[in-house]
């Protein structure tokens, strides 16, 4: 794989875990598979989780932007039908179709129905991004995060 990219957080988080949990050294490669492209929110993640100022603050915002088109709520909603419900990911289609430009809408339900925090950031593809005009244009930190699976990892 491509280490050049990442060795600067593989580095950065090994730094953490040695001053603070050396044990889980060997869980920066795990997680950084399982997370991979969101090195630095990694990074971020465990730095707040052990109280350490981030050594990089490369601002997020150059991958992330709101969700905004119907694909991006139609990648969202599968992810949480990936994880609570996989047998109904083939009831999406169907359900897009019933919330045509209510898209966000549809997200705010299903995520209040299987008890997940609305993801207010996706990645950026190779799309171009339009930042709605509520001024926001740094989204928060990604819900996944605040996922507890996440945090007993780090």
């Amino acid at each position: 794989g491509v280490m050049g990219d990442d060795a600067a957080e593989v580095r950065l988080m090994r730094e953490v875990y040695l001053a603070k949990n050396p044990g889980k050294v060997g869980n920066v490669e795990v997680l950084l598979k399982k997370y991979a492209g969101k090195e630095l929110l990694l990074y971020r993640a465990l730095c707040d989780r052990y109280g350490v100022e981030p050594a990089v603050t490369a601002p997020i915002t150059s991958k992330m932007r709101p969700p905004s088109t119907p694909d991006d709520f139609r990648a969202l909603i599968t992810e949480v039908y990936q994880q609570k419900n996989p047998e109904k990911i083939g009831d999406i289609v169907g359900l897009m179709e019933k919330y045509v430009s209510q898209e966000g809408e549809l997200y705010d339900k299903i995520c209040k129905k299987y008890e997940v925090t609305p993801k207010r950031a996706v990645p950026i593809g190779s799309t171009p991004t339009f930042f709605d005009d509520t001024g926001e244009s740094d989204p928060p930190d990604p819900e996944w995060l605040k996922d507890p699976n996440v945090f007993m990892m780090l």
